[in-house]
């Protein structure tokens, strides 16, 4: 049985509606299966800041040009941490008295 080229061209257009259709609707579900199960969905995952972008928020938010410096640090820093950076603490000690105070270890010189 032949079809014509147009009504060719019709039946593959109703496809690739009902194929869109089928795409959206599965993406629609799993994002709500993943929501119910307490998983974030992609949406809500943050994606890293862009150099621009930390630019962009410390000159909005820093009213002079130290405090503007001291937030892109904090930014990149945090970023860093959400992608499984480390943070190397200091070597300090600290005495803890019987009564639970806690004071900072003699320095050595």
């Amino acid at each position: 049985m032949a079809c014509s080229y147009w009504k060719r061209k019709r039946i593959a257009a109703e496809a690739r509606r009902a194929s869109n259709y089928v795409r959206r609707s599965t993406a629609t579900l799993r994002a709500s299966i993943r929501k119910a199960r307490g998983k974030p969905t992609p949406e809500d995952e943050s994606k890293p800041m862009t150099d621009k972008e930390i630019n962009k928020v410390a000159n909005e938010q820093g009213a002079t040009k130290n405090e503007k410096e001291f937030l892109k640090d904090m930014i990149k820093d945090g970023e860093e941490q959400k992608e499984g950076g480390f943070v190397e603490l200091a070597n300090n000690s600290v005495n803890v008295s019987s009564d639970n105070k806690i004071s900072p270890a003699p320095v050595e010189v």
